[in-house]
Formats: C-alpha cells, structure tokens, sequence
C-alpha cells in the first residue's frame, strides 16, 4: 500500500484508471490502526491500486479528496475509485474482511 501525502499524488493515481483502494487513516485512532493492518494485508497480489492518506499529516490532502468524491470525512474510512468516480465507502466497523472480498 503506498502513502500518498500530496494532490498531485492523488491524481497521478486517480488518472491511471484501475480500481483505486484509498484508505483514510488517523495515526491516533486503535481502530484505524486495526483497519490499517487489515487492508494492508489484503492488497498483497491483487490488481487494484492501494493507497492510504494519512489524515492528520495530510490534511490538506484529506480535504481535498473529501471535495473531489463528495463524501464526507471518517476515519478510518476506504473510498474504492473507479474510472475516476467513488463506487463504494465504507466507515470503521463496515471495513472486514468479508466486505473487502466482496470488492
């Protein structure tokens, strides 16, 4: 999973096309780490992009991203991007397993 810190990262991602996993992450949260570890798991051999913000180092970025999808702020939180468009967000206890497979 690669940490993006800057806009312009966003949007080199974002450009390319392919399914875009972006997890919102808050280094003062248990249950983002939690989450954190979870996704990071899951995106070894898989074809999609994963990405993880690190919200309060990169708030500017945060912001950003909440005007570009039109989805409000929670952390942890994973956006799916595809074609350039949010499909899908899920909030703390939404993020599991079983609804990561199911993406």
């Amino acid at each position: 999973m690669k940490r993006i810190q800057s806009i312009e990262e966003f949007k080199e991602l974002v450009k390319q096309g392919k399914k875009l996993f972006l997890l919102k992450h808050s280094t003062r949260c248990g249950t983002s780490g939690k989450v954190f570890q979870l996704i990071e798991e899951f995106s070894k051999n898989r074809d999609a992009l994963f990405a993880v913000v690190f919200v309060i180092e990169n708030r500017d970025l945060s912001n950003f991203i909440e005007s570009f999808t039109g989805i409000e702020h929670e952390s942890p939180q994973l956006i799916v991007i595809e074609k350039g468009k949010p499909v899908k967000k899920l909030y703390r206890s939404e993020i599991t397993e079983e609804t990561l497979e199911e993406l």
